[in-house]
C-alpha cells in the first residue's frame, strides 16, 4: 500500500517515543523530589512557628458552651446608691414639689398623702466670676538715704509692683498645679480649662514659672534678679539717674557673694551654676561692670560683631573637621578684635600680629680670614 511506513519508519518512531517517555518520567522523578522538599521545609516551618507560639493553636480560645453573663453578680461585690449631702452643702431651703392631679391617672381613684420625699441634684454651679481683692500697698521713702519701703501682705508678693502688680492668687495656681500634675492634662491646655470654668485668664508660662519656683530652691531666679538689678544700675549711672552709686555697687557685691556662697544644693544644674558662675566671681569677673562703668555688663556687642561670621560659617565657608572650626573662630575673634581697637586694616593687623618679628640687626665685628 503506497503511502505506509515501512518497518525502518516504525522502529524510528518507537525509539523516539521511548526517549521522550524516558525524558517525562526524569522530569516528574524530579518534581516529585522537589515537592517532596517543599513539603518537609513547610512543615519544619510549621514547627518552628508553633513553638514560637504563632500557631493556630496559641493565642485562640476555645468558645465556652455557657458564657457567664457580664456585670456585677447578685449578693457579690460592693454597691452603694449615691448619699445623701449634707444639709449644710444645701444652697436653699427645699422646694416643694406637688401633686398636681387630684385623681389616679390609672383608674381615676382618690388620691391620698402618703409621705414627702428629699430626693436633691448636684451639678455644677453658673460660671463663676473671678475674685479680685485689692490691696493699697504703701511705699514710703527714707528722707536720708533715699531707700523705698513698701507695705506688707501676706498675700503680696515682696517683688509685686510694676509690670508685675497683677497677679493670681494661690488657688487658681493650686488648681492648675491639681489639674496638670494631678490629673496629666497637658499644661498648654491648663489655661483653657481655667478660663472656661472660672472665668480666670493665666499664661502656660506663669504656671510653670510657679511651679519651678515650689520645687526648686529658686538659685536661678534669685542669681537672674540680682545680676539684673545690678544691670539696671549700671545704666541708670550711664544716664546720670544713679544716686550713692558707689554704695549701692557695694551692696551688689555683698549680695551676690552671700547668693554664691560655697554651699551643697539639690538640683544638679543649680549647683554646676554656682561652682562656674563662683569661681567667675571670685576672679572679679561678674561684676566688673560695676566698678568700671567704661565695661559693658554683656557681650552683645561682641556677638553683633561676630554675627556675619557666624552666617559665614555656616553657608560657605563651612569647616569639614575639628581643627579647620577652630582655626576660623580663633581667626575671626583676633580680626574683630583688632577692628574694635581701632585697626585700620585688617590686613596690617594680622600681618603685625602673625608676620615676621622685626629687631634692630645687633653690629658685629670683622674677623680676619684663617691664615
Amino acid at each position: 500500500m503506497e503511502g505506509s511506513p515501512g518497518p525502518s519508519d516504525l522502529r524510528t518512531q518507537l525509539k523516539e517515543r521511548e526517549a521522550e517517555v524516558r525524558d517525562l518520567r526524569d522530569q516528574l522523578s524530579e518534581a516529585q523530589e522537589e515537592i517532596d522538599r517543599l513539603r518537609r521545609e513547610n512543615e519544619q516551618l510549621r514547627k518552628e512557628l508553633k513553638a514560637a507560639g504563632r500557631g493556630k493553636s496559641q493565642g485562640q480560645s476555645k468558645r465556652k458552651k455557657k458564657r457567664k453573663r457580664s456585670g456585677r453578680k447578685a449578693g457579690k461585690g460592693r454597691f452603694a446608691f449615691r448619699s445623701a449631702p449634707a444639709a449644710a452643702a444645701a444652697s436653699g431651703p427645699p422646694q416643694p414639689v406637688p401633686v398636681t392631679i387630684t385623681q389616679c391617672p390609672c383608674c381615676g381613684g382618690q388620691l391620698r398623702w402618703e409621705r414627702t420625699e428629699d430626693v436633691t441634684v448636684t451639678d455644677m454651679p453658673e460660671r463663676p466670676q473671678p475674685e479680685v481683692k485689692c490691696y493699697a500697698v504703701e511705699v514710703r521713702r527714707c528722707e536720708a538715704c533715699g531707700r523705698r519701703v513698701r507695705g506688707q501682705h501676706p498675700d503680696v508678693e515682696p517683688d509685686q509692683y510694676g509690670a508685675t502688680a497683677h497677679r493670681v492668687g494661690q488657688r487658681v495656681k493650686a488648681a492648675a498645679h491639681a489639674v496638670h500634675y494631678g490629673m496629666g492634662v497637658p499644661v498648654r491646655k491648663v489655661p483653657a480649662i481655667l478660663r472656661e470654668f472660672t472665668g480666670v485668664e493665666v499664661t502656660q508660662s506663669a504656671l510653670t514659672q510657679d511651679a519651678l519656683k515650689k520645687s526648686t530652691d529658686v538659685f536661678g531666679l534669685k542669681l537672674k534678679k540680682i545680676l539684673g538689678d545690678a544691670r539696671q544700675l549700671w545704666r541708670d549711672q550711664r544716664a546720670g539717674k544713679a544716686k550713692n552709686f558707689p554704695a549701692r555697687a557695694e551692696k551688689f557685691e555683698q549680695k551676690l557673694t552671700y547668693h554664691l556662697r560655697h554651699r551643697l544644693l539639690k538640683d544638679e544644674d543649680n549647683q554646676r551654676l554656682l561652682d562656674g558662675i563662683g569661681l567667675q566671681h571670685d576672679q572679679g569677673r561678674v561684676l566688673r561692670f560695676l566698678r568700671n562703668p567704661a565695661v559693658e555688663p554683656t557681650n552683645n556687642r561682641s556677638e553683633r560683631a561676630l554675627r556675619p561670621a557666624v552666617i559665614a560659617r555656616k553657608l560657605p565657608h563651612g569647616s569639614k573637621n575639628i581643627s579647620g572650626a577652630e582655626a576660623f573662630s580663633a581667626f575671626t575673634s583676633v580680626i574683630q578684635t583688632a577692628v574694635k581697637r581701632g585697626a585700620s586694616s585688617t590686613f596690617d593687623a594680622s600681618h603685625n600680629l602673625f608676620g615676621p618679628k622685626t629687631t634692630a640687626a645687633s653690629s658685629t665685628e670683622a674677623h680676619a680670614p684663617p691664615p
